[in-house]
């Protein structure tokens, strides 16, 4: 990952940000949702229109993204299948070209077994980090590091995980409204993107200059589906497209042996901390408000990415570093009835691409695209 044209003092910073699908892009065409920062940095570099994941869920499709192998090669299938250390990856790739790759966020590898001693932790989570990055802040699904944050700010955390995510006791929910609409109990400026968007601007402030690598991996949009106070109320659930092929989902059943089985086991729980029930059973006016919450989800991230770029600008760090933007799959939100990202609809895999090339020096698209091309090589992607 030398520099072709012999500069050393070039930047990148590679975000991923997780279940977040296509048509959520201002970019890409959507007017129902508010994306300036992406758009911003959409306009800076190249949007690829037909970008998809070759699977999902989060570890297989990262074990792709970050060794540039189809899940039949490189074998991680599905959450909790190692990743084979003999894979090369971007970390190891960046670490040739004299970078200290910097993780702020998760990767979702689950280790090799064949390196680790029997009792080793990381063999009990599929939540590992990937081999070569150096850790700057760690956020999986116990969240400890960022709920710690909350505890000496005064918030009531009790216990590592989810729990954090349940609606705020003193809002009265209207009677109209989806339980997704409740605003959760810590503020935008206190919440899991915040605090690791200010773990990721400490250190592009503490390089000093140096060329730096830092990938940040943001959780939102993924469930639960709950956002700030700030945002909860920002989309009219109205003003939601509609779910595609949303009519009996009993006649979906027999039109493929997975579609029956998703159907008849995905939970609401699974998307929102007080559902009950399949998420089958959501109504037209639950799934729009689940959109609106979705929406308000990205454009958090949106605000936060915003201030990643302003923080490289006052750097006068931005036009000398490679940004790349995607996701690790996309989000059903009840297109077909369906929640999550199993299934093999493009709602699944269809993922946001953006790529920000280098403005100093006349460095080419060519070599922006030259240096992650280990990564995205078995992505379908086209401009």
């Amino acid at each position: 990952m030398q520099a072709p044209d012999g500069h050393s003092n070039m930047n990148v910073l590679f975000i991923t940000i997780d279940q977040w699908r296509y048509d959520w892009l201002g970019a890409n065409g959507s007017d129902f949702v508010e994306t300036p920062n992406l758009d911003r940095l959409a306009a800076l570099g190249t949007v690829f229109q037909n970008h998809y994941t070759c699977s999902a869920p989060c570890g297989p499709s990262r074990a792709t993204l970050h060794t540039g192998l189809y899940p039949s090669n490189h074998r991680a299938i599905s959450n909790g299948s190692p990743l084979s250390v003999s894979f090369t990856n971007l970390a190891k790739e960046a670490r040739k070209g004299g970078y200290e790759p910097t993780l702020f966020g998760y990767t979702d590898i689950t280790a090799d077994p064949r390196q680790k001693h029997p009792n080793d932790p990381d063999l009990k989570t599929y939540e590992g980090v990937l081999d070569g990055y150096f850790v700057g802040a760690r956020l999986n699904e116990a969240s400890k590091p960022w709920l710690a944050d909350l505890m000496s700010k005064g918030y009531d955390v009790r216990q590592a995980g989810y729990e954090i995510y349940n609606p705020d006791p003193d809002f009265t929910l209207p009677a109209d409204r989806h339980i997704t609409y409740a605003p959760a109990r810590f503020s935008a400026a206190d919440s899991e993107t915040a605090w690791l968007t200010n773990r990721a601007i400490d250190f592009v402030n503490s390089q000093f200059g140096d060329p730096f690598f830092c990938h940040v991996s943001y959780l939102r949009p993924h469930p639960p589906f709950i956002a700030t106070p700030e945002y909860h109320d920002m989309y009219d659930p109205a003003h939601m497209p509609e779910p595609i092929d949303f009519g009996d989902p009993t006649s979906l059943e027999g039109k493929h042996p997975l579609l029956g089985f998703a159907l008849g086991h995905i939970e609401q729980s699974t998307f929102f901390m007080t559902g009950d029930g399949l998420a089958r059973d959501l109504d037209l006016q639950a799934v729009r408000q689940i959109r609106a919450t979705y929406s308000a989800l990205v454009s958090e991230v949106d605000a936060n990415v915003g201030r990643l770029l302003d923080a490289l600008e006052q750097r006068g760090q931005l036009d000398n570093t490679l940004i790349v933007v995607t996701a690790d799959h996309g989000e059903q939100l009840g297109d077909h009835h369906l929640f999550g990202k199993l299934g093999f609809y493009d709602q699944s895999f269809h993922i946001p691409l953006i790529i920000k090339h280098l403005l100093r020096r006349g460095r080419s698209r060519a070599w922006s695209l030259h240096l992650l091309s280990l990564s995205i090589s078995c992505q379908r992607s086209c401009r």
